[in-house]
């Protein structure tokens, strides 16, 4: 047997060492051509292009980019990957970059993904060229950046008849081109997006997505002077959907997503009495939805009076921010809407405080669910005087409760002893559930006991 042979990257089939190389960055895998004939022309076949453009010299990054892209065969390469680093030392000026990212793009007459990532620390901006969206392949498009960054308008004509995921993390984007972007995208299966707005807009947003599964949208807005936002969602087979923002924002469904199975808001609004108006919106088209998330001010939103929301008759699974004491009022309200609710998160926020709050006297489980709530979750709660009275409460009417996962405050080996003692005189009342404590400091989870 010919041991110098054995471990030899030689022996791998070509296929496979060309896979390799398409994870490695692109200046890497065009390296490999100096180790031997067999390798010279290997890394041309490769899949995908990464670069992270300050890994060149500013005065050779044209001239090495045109290397590669010339000799590199453009039919096997399916996906390209970019990171923009503007401010560094090596770093180009913005102009240049814009024409390198179209250098690279335009020739990929078969990529069917393309990511890029920048990161921009300087007040110019860095415009990517409109080659991006222009790519009938595309079929994964993924723009991640900070600020001084943009992408070209997409128009009303334009069209991605591939394209099945879509994610844009921005600071600034303009709405109309989202809206144009999402109608272009026939297939479109998957969306998140992130962005800021600048800008006032009194027209709807219009989503049309007729393909849309699961959809994250987080809208900051900078401004709260505009009358009513409106986000109008023509998604009839959506699955999953996430919704984050800074201010009110009425949902409409066009037509209720009737496989529609798991939701998460987080909305709040400097304009209280707007807020209150325009809270029945985002709670009307998920009632069907099996999983839950909401944020503290849409709890608060539900303390006051006359307002009404459906029956989640198929809510399971709730999960709940609670930013202020009144939150606990909004819990309760919510829970008598949802029959078959089995496993309950309660997230308090870091600065709430619970003032002038009598625990043996409320009471937020509804009577329906005492035989039907079988975990419950308690997070970031404060110390053992805090949660000992919520406790209490639970073990004496959840007598279904299987699983109890609760957060403590630590304050010192001592006080563990303490809480522990307390805990296990409370479990024996309820023998059959678990319980788990997380000893937290500083906001930071560092323990955890059974």
């Amino acid at each position: 047997m010919n041991y110098e042979k054995i471990g030899r990257l030689e022996l791998l089939p070509k296929e496979i060492l060309i896979t390799i190389l398409s994870f490695l960055p692109t200046k890497h895998a065009v390296a490999t051509a100096i180790l031997s004939r067999s390798w010279r022309y290997l890394w041309t076949q490769i899949t995908a292009l990464r670069f992270t453009i300050t890994d060149f010299p500013e005065h050779k990054l044209n001239a090495i980019i045109f290397f590669i892209i010339k000799r590199v065969s453009w039919r096997y390469v399916n996906a390209i990957e970019l990171i923009i680093n503007n401010g560094y030392p090596n770093a180009p000026d913005p102009t240049s970059l814009e024409n390198v990212v179209h250098d690279i793009i335009y020739d990929g007459t078969n990529v069917k993904e393309l990511k890029v990532f920048s990161r921009n620390f300087l007040k110019s901006t860095i415009s990517l060229p409109r080659s991006i969206l222009e790519k009938p392949t595309l079929e994964v498009l993924e723009v991640y950046a900070n600020l001084g960054f943009s992408i070209g308008k997409v128009e009303v004509n334009d069209t991605h008849p591939n394209l099945k995921k879509l994610v844009i993390s921005i600071r600034e984007y303009d709405l109309k081109s989202f809206e144009n972007l999402i109608k272009s995208s026939p297939l479109l299966e998957i969306l998140r997006v992130h962005v800021q707005v600048l800008e006032e807009f009194n027209d709807p947003i219009k989503l049309n997505a007729k393909n849309l599964k699961y959809s994250s949208m987080n809208f900051v807005y900078e401004k709260h002077t505009i009358e009513k936002n409106k986000i109008t969602l023509n998604t009839p087979k959506l699955h999953q959907f996430e919704f984050h923002s800074s201010c009110m924002v009425e949902l409409c469904f066009l037509k209720t997503p009737i496989g529609l199975s798991k939701a998460k808001l987080f909305m709040g609004d400097e304009r209280p009495l707007f807020f209150l108006n325009h809270v029945f919106d985002v709670f009307n088209p998920i009632f069907r939805v099996k999983t839950l998330k909401l944020s503290g001010d849409l709890l608060l939103a539900l303390t006051y009076p006359g307002f009404k929301v459906k029956v989640f008759d198929n809510l399971s699974h709730v999960e709940m921010g609670l930013s202020y004491t009144q939150s606990w009022y909004g819990v309760k309200f919510f829970l008598e809407q949802c029959p078959n609710v089995e496993t309950l998160v309660l997230k308090r926020a870091c600065n709430a405080k619970w003032d002038n709050f009598n625990w043996p006297e409320f009471k937020f489980l509804p009577r329906r669910l005492h035989k039907k709530i079988q975990r419950i979750e308690l997070w970031n709660f404060g110390g053992i005087d805090v949660v000992l009275p919520i406790l209490c409460y639970i073990f004496s009417v959840a007598k279904a409760l299987k699983k109890l996962h609760i957060s403590i405050q630590n304050n010192g080996e001592s006080k563990k002893i303490n809480v522990s003692s307390k805990l296990l005189a409370l479990s024996k009342t309820l023998p059959s559930c678990e319980i788990n404590v997380l000893f937290y400091k500083d906001k930071t989870v560092n323990e955890e006991s059974k």
